[in-house]
């Protein structure tokens, strides 16, 4: 099954394809499988998240390619790797642990970035898109990806730190220095 996924917002131009099917792997033995219930919610969380999942690579990578790389590498670290999950935390939680080390690990190796396009409301004014393109492409990667999550996605801080690795004080640190790099580059802002 495939899905065409906007960066951000319901009627944005940019989409990508990814696979969302599950199966079993050939490379994983017979016990280190998901049971077919667990392959049952895996499929129902990669289905209900690829579009944020797109969107958390994206805001990563800047790259349409790679975000279809990166979403698509979290679904299968995810199969892989889900017999180690413990529960801990939600599991919509571990399924962006997933895809953010996987942007992180190919943004790392790369030297050029493209411009960063994060649309957020394909209705705004084009000048008034540009204008929030460009604020949101100045912040530094770990900022726009909190602002994806916390304000995009509806993750708690609490959440994102989880998804992040980082405490949940910088994640609240980042998002408040964020929203008002935001509104002072808009002008919303004395």
């Amino acid at each position: 099954m495939q899905a065409k996924t906007p960066i951000m917002g319901s009627k944005a131009p940019v989409h990508c394809n990814v696979s969302m099917s599950i199966s079993p792997s050939p490379e994983l033995g017979v016990s280190d499988q998901p049971s077919l219930a667990e392959r049952f919610v895996l499929d129902e969380v990669v289905r209900d998240h690829v579009d944020a999942l797109y969107r958390l690579a994206y805001a990563v990578v800047g790259s349409k390619a790679l975000a279809e790389d990166v979403a698509q590498d979290a679904i299968v670290r995810t199969w892989r790797t889900f017999p180690a999950f413990k529960g801990e935390s939600k599991l919509r939680t571990y399924v962006f642990q997933m895809a953010y080390q996987a942007a992180v690990a190919i943004e790392s190796g790369r030297t050029e970035l493209e411009q960063v396009d994060l649309v957020v409301d394909s209705s705004l004014a084009p000048e008034a898109k540009n204008e929030l393109d460009r604020a949101l492409g100045n912040l530094d990667t770990l900022s726009r990806v909190v602002v994806v999550l916390c304000e995009i996605e509806g993750f708690s801080c609490e959440e994102a730190a989880l998804v992040l690795s980082v405490p949940t004080p910088t994640v609240e640190a980042r998002l408040l220095r964020s929203r008002r790099a935001l509104a002072l580059a808009l002008n919303l802002l004395d």
